[in-house]
Protein backbone atom coordinates (compact mmCIF):
# COMPACT_ATOMS: atom_id res chain seq x y z
CA UNK A 1 0.00 0.00 0.00
CA UNK A 2 2.78 2.25 0.82
CA UNK A 3 4.56 1.44 -1.75
CA UNK A 4 1.51 2.27 -4.19
CA UNK A 5 1.33 5.78 -2.49
CA UNK A 6 4.70 6.53 -3.42
CA UNK A 7 4.53 5.61 -7.13
CA UNK A 8 1.33 7.47 -7.49
CA UNK A 9 2.82 10.84 -5.33
CA UNK A 10 6.23 10.66 -8.19
CA UNK A 11 3.82 10.28 -11.27
CA UNK A 12 2.17 13.63 -9.85
CA UNK A 13 5.33 14.91 -9.40
CA UNK A 14 6.29 14.27 -13.24
CA UNK A 15 2.81 15.60 -14.64
CA UNK A 16 3.36 18.67 -12.79
CA UNK A 17 7.16 19.31 -13.44
CA UNK A 18 6.04 18.64 -17.39
CA UNK A 19 3.01 21.53 -17.17
CA UNK A 20 5.43 23.60 -15.65
CA UNK A 21 8.21 23.23 -18.54
CA UNK A 22 5.06 23.53 -21.78
CA UNK A 23 3.82 26.83 -19.94
CA UNK A 24 7.17 28.31 -19.00
CA UNK A 25 7.54 30.09 -22.31
CA UNK A 26 3.93 31.24 -22.18
CA UNK A 27 4.44 32.71 -18.67
CA UNK A 28 7.56 34.32 -19.54
CA UNK A 29 6.21 36.00 -22.17
CA UNK A 30 2.67 37.22 -20.24
CA UNK A 31 5.57 38.39 -17.72
CA UNK A 32 7.34 40.57 -20.12
CA UNK A 33 4.08 41.68 -21.41
CA UNK A 34 2.82 42.78 -17.99
CA UNK A 35 6.46 44.71 -17.71
CA UNK A 36 5.76 46.35 -20.69
CA UNK A 37 2.25 47.42 -19.73
CA UNK A 38 3.60 49.01 -16.61
CA UNK A 39 6.35 51.05 -18.93
CA UNK A 40 3.47 52.53 -21.08
CA UNK A 41 0.92 53.31 -18.24
CA UNK A 42 3.72 55.91 -17.26
CA UNK A 43 2.73 58.16 -20.59
CA UNK A 44 0.48 61.40 -20.13
CA UNK A 45 -3.10 59.72 -21.74
CA UNK A 46 -3.68 63.62 -23.01
CA UNK A 47 -1.76 62.39 -25.90
CA UNK A 48 -1.31 59.05 -25.57
CA UNK A 49 -3.80 55.67 -25.42
CA UNK A 50 -2.71 52.35 -24.27
CA UNK A 51 -4.07 49.28 -25.64
CA UNK A 52 -2.57 46.10 -24.16
CA UNK A 53 -2.98 42.58 -25.83
CA UNK A 54 -4.87 43.17 -28.99
CA UNK A 55 -6.11 39.92 -30.66
CA UNK A 56 -7.81 40.58 -34.35
CA UNK A 57 -9.48 38.49 -36.42
CA UNK A 58 -7.94 38.41 -39.75
CA UNK A 59 -8.81 36.65 -43.39
CA UNK A 60 -6.07 33.82 -42.60
CA UNK A 61 -7.48 33.60 -38.29
CA UNK A 62 -6.39 35.52 -35.85
CA UNK A 63 -3.40 37.58 -34.94
CA UNK A 64 -1.88 38.98 -31.08
CA UNK A 65 -0.56 42.52 -30.52
CA UNK A 66 1.01 42.72 -27.75
CA UNK A 67 0.83 46.62 -27.55
CA UNK A 68 -0.97 49.28 -29.23
CA UNK A 69 -0.27 52.96 -28.54
CA UNK A 70 -2.55 55.13 -30.30
CA UNK A 71 -1.04 58.99 -30.09
CA UNK A 72 -1.90 62.58 -31.42
CA UNK A 73 1.74 61.64 -33.22
CA UNK A 74 0.40 58.04 -34.73
CA UNK A 75 0.01 54.45 -34.07
CA UNK A 76 2.62 52.75 -32.39
CA UNK A 77 2.79 48.78 -32.47
CA UNK A 78 4.52 47.30 -29.87
CA UNK A 79 6.20 43.17 -30.28
CA UNK A 80 7.19 41.91 -26.48
CA UNK A 81 10.36 39.70 -26.36
CA UNK A 82 11.35 38.49 -22.86
CA UNK A 83 14.52 36.35 -23.47
CA UNK A 84 17.61 36.43 -21.94
CA UNK A 85 20.14 35.42 -24.74
CA UNK A 86 22.45 36.56 -27.08
CA UNK A 87 20.09 37.17 -29.60
CA UNK A 88 21.16 37.14 -33.64
CA UNK A 89 19.46 38.31 -36.64
CA UNK A 90 18.97 41.25 -39.06
CA UNK A 91 15.92 42.68 -40.71
CA UNK A 92 16.19 40.01 -43.82
CA UNK A 93 16.52 36.95 -41.91
CA UNK A 94 13.37 34.91 -41.61
CA UNK A 95 14.14 33.77 -37.75
CA UNK A 96 16.43 35.36 -35.96
CA UNK A 97 18.32 32.72 -32.72
CA UNK A 98 18.32 33.59 -29.20
CA UNK A 99 21.70 31.71 -27.89
CA UNK A 100 23.13 30.53 -24.29
CA UNK A 101 26.70 28.64 -23.65
CA UNK A 102 25.50 24.92 -25.11
CA UNK A 103 21.74 25.87 -26.49
CA UNK A 104 19.83 28.25 -28.87
CA UNK A 105 16.26 28.60 -30.49
CA UNK A 106 15.44 30.01 -33.27
CA UNK A 107 12.07 32.08 -33.25
CA UNK A 108 10.33 34.51 -36.12
CA UNK A 109 11.74 37.61 -37.28
CA UNK A 110 9.60 40.22 -34.93
CA UNK A 111 10.12 43.10 -37.08
CA UNK A 112 8.17 40.79 -39.65
CA UNK A 113 5.88 39.48 -37.09
CA UNK A 114 4.84 43.53 -36.62
CA UNK A 115 4.77 44.49 -40.17
CA UNK A 116 2.11 41.75 -40.17
CA UNK A 117 0.55 42.93 -37.49
CA UNK A 118 0.68 47.03 -38.64
CA UNK A 119 -1.01 45.70 -42.06
CA UNK A 120 -4.07 44.23 -40.02
CA UNK A 121 -4.48 47.26 -38.18
CA UNK A 122 -4.70 49.49 -41.24
CA UNK A 123 -6.93 46.86 -43.06
CA UNK A 124 -9.23 47.73 -40.01
CA UNK A 125 -8.87 51.71 -39.82
CA UNK A 126 -8.65 52.04 -43.44
CA UNK A 127 -7.66 56.00 -42.68
CA UNK A 128 -4.68 57.47 -44.83
CA UNK A 129 -2.22 59.85 -43.53
CA UNK A 130 -1.50 58.37 -40.07
CA UNK A 131 1.76 57.45 -39.27
CA UNK A 132 2.65 53.52 -37.86
CA UNK A 133 5.84 53.33 -35.69
CA UNK A 134 6.78 49.60 -35.31
CA UNK A 135 8.70 49.04 -32.41
CA UNK A 136 10.43 45.47 -31.14
CA UNK A 137 11.48 45.57 -27.26
CA UNK A 138 13.51 43.35 -25.89
CA UNK A 139 13.76 42.39 -21.84
CA UNK A 140 16.92 43.85 -20.40
CA UNK A 141 18.47 40.66 -19.93
CA UNK A 142 18.93 40.37 -23.26
CA UNK A 143 21.87 40.65 -25.44
CA UNK A 144 21.62 42.44 -28.73
CA UNK A 145 23.50 41.09 -31.31
CA UNK A 146 21.72 42.36 -34.47
CA UNK A 147 22.59 43.73 -38.19
CA UNK A 148 19.85 46.53 -38.59
CA UNK A 149 19.95 49.65 -40.48
CA UNK A 150 16.56 51.90 -39.73
CA UNK A 151 14.39 49.45 -37.70
CA UNK A 152 13.67 50.60 -34.17
CA UNK A 153 14.83 47.47 -31.99
CA UNK A 154 15.13 48.37 -28.19
CA UNK A 155 15.84 47.44 -24.62
CA UNK A 156 12.56 47.98 -21.99
CA UNK A 157 14.53 50.41 -20.52
CA UNK A 158 15.19 52.36 -23.62
CA UNK A 159 11.04 51.69 -25.16
CA UNK A 160 9.56 55.13 -23.17
CA UNK A 161 12.52 57.51 -25.03
CA UNK A 162 11.72 55.48 -28.16
CA UNK A 163 8.25 56.43 -28.35
CA UNK A 164 8.83 60.18 -27.48
CA UNK A 165 11.54 60.86 -29.78
CA UNK A 166 9.02 59.80 -32.48
CA UNK A 167 6.77 61.69 -31.37
CA UNK A 168 7.29 65.13 -33.02
CA UNK A 169 4.64 65.99 -35.53
CA UNK A 170 0.80 66.05 -34.10
CA UNK A 171 -0.98 64.28 -36.48
CA UNK A 172 -4.53 63.54 -34.33
CA UNK A 173 -6.53 66.12 -32.14
CA UNK A 174 -7.18 64.62 -28.69
CA UNK A 175 -10.77 63.82 -29.88
CA UNK A 176 -9.37 61.85 -32.65
CA UNK A 177 -7.31 59.87 -30.96
CA UNK A 178 -9.55 58.70 -28.61
CA UNK A 179 -11.78 57.96 -31.05
CA UNK A 180 -9.31 55.70 -33.14
CA UNK A 181 -8.35 54.07 -30.18
CA UNK A 182 -12.39 52.97 -29.33
CA UNK A 183 -12.20 52.00 -32.66
CA UNK A 184 -9.38 49.78 -32.73
CA UNK A 185 -10.78 48.35 -29.07
CA UNK A 186 -13.89 47.45 -30.91
CA UNK A 187 -12.32 44.99 -33.23
CA UNK A 188 -10.89 43.04 -30.04
CA UNK A 189 -11.63 39.95 -29.43
CA UNK A 190 -12.42 39.03 -25.80
CA UNK A 191 -13.62 35.11 -25.99
CA UNK A 192 -11.65 33.24 -24.40
CA UNK A 193 -12.39 30.08 -26.54
CA UNK A 194 -11.11 32.61 -29.58
CA UNK A 195 -7.57 33.39 -28.00
CA UNK A 196 -7.33 29.55 -27.16
CA UNK A 197 -7.44 28.73 -30.15
CA UNK A 198 -5.38 31.46 -31.33
CA UNK A 199 -2.48 30.15 -29.17
CA UNK A 200 -3.24 26.59 -30.45
CA UNK A 201 -2.89 27.60 -34.07
CA UNK A 202 0.30 29.40 -33.23
CA UNK A 203 1.35 25.76 -31.89
CA UNK A 204 0.49 24.00 -34.84
CA UNK A 205 2.55 26.39 -36.85
CA UNK A 206 6.11 26.30 -34.69
CA UNK A 207 5.04 22.35 -34.92
CA UNK A 208 4.85 22.05 -38.75
CA UNK A 209 8.20 24.57 -39.39
CA UNK A 210 10.05 22.36 -36.82
CA UNK A 211 8.92 19.39 -38.47
CA UNK A 212 10.33 20.47 -42.53
CA UNK A 213 12.89 18.32 -44.12
CA UNK A 214 15.04 19.08 -47.47
CA UNK A 215 12.34 18.93 -50.44
CA UNK A 216 9.32 20.06 -48.78
CA UNK A 217 7.52 22.95 -49.29
CA UNK A 218 9.16 26.87 -48.06
CA UNK A 219 6.58 27.88 -45.71
CA UNK A 220 7.62 31.53 -46.79
CA UNK A 221 7.29 31.48 -50.41
CA UNK A 222 6.54 28.00 -51.43
CA UNK A 223 9.80 27.11 -53.06
CA UNK A 224 11.53 24.04 -52.23
CA UNK A 225 13.32 23.43 -49.12
CA UNK A 226 17.39 22.22 -49.79
CA UNK A 227 20.52 21.25 -48.01
CA UNK A 228 22.92 24.28 -47.96
CA UNK A 229 26.52 24.82 -46.38
CA UNK A 230 27.42 28.35 -44.53
CA UNK A 231 29.80 29.14 -42.55
CA UNK A 232 28.30 27.50 -39.26
CA UNK A 233 27.47 24.47 -41.23
CA UNK A 234 25.00 22.60 -43.03
CA UNK A 235 21.08 24.21 -42.80
CA UNK A 236 18.21 23.49 -44.57
CA UNK A 237 17.05 26.93 -46.67
CA UNK A 238 15.13 27.59 -50.03
CA UNK A 239 16.08 27.31 -53.27
CA UNK A 240 14.57 30.89 -54.17
CA UNK A 241 17.62 32.54 -51.96
CA UNK A 242 18.51 35.06 -52.35
CA UNK A 243 14.78 36.45 -52.85
CA UNK A 244 13.51 34.78 -50.13
CA UNK A 245 15.69 34.08 -47.30
CA UNK A 246 13.87 31.61 -45.14
CA UNK A 247 16.31 28.83 -43.31
CA UNK A 248 15.98 26.02 -40.74
CA UNK A 249 18.01 23.68 -38.74
CA UNK A 250 19.19 20.67 -40.56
Amino acid sequence: MGMSIGIIVIFIYIVVCIERRRSAPKRKGKHGEERVAHILSSLDPEYYMVLNNILLKTPNGTTQIDHVVVSQYGIFVIEVKNYSGWIYGSERDYQWTETFKTTKHHFMNPIHQNYGHIKNLEAIIGKEGIPFYSIITFSNNATLKLNLQHEHVVYFCNLLSTIQALSTQPVLTHDQMLHLALEIKSYNIDQEETRNEHITNIQNKKAAINGLKPGDICPKCGGRLVVRTGKHGKFIGCDHYPQCHFTKDL
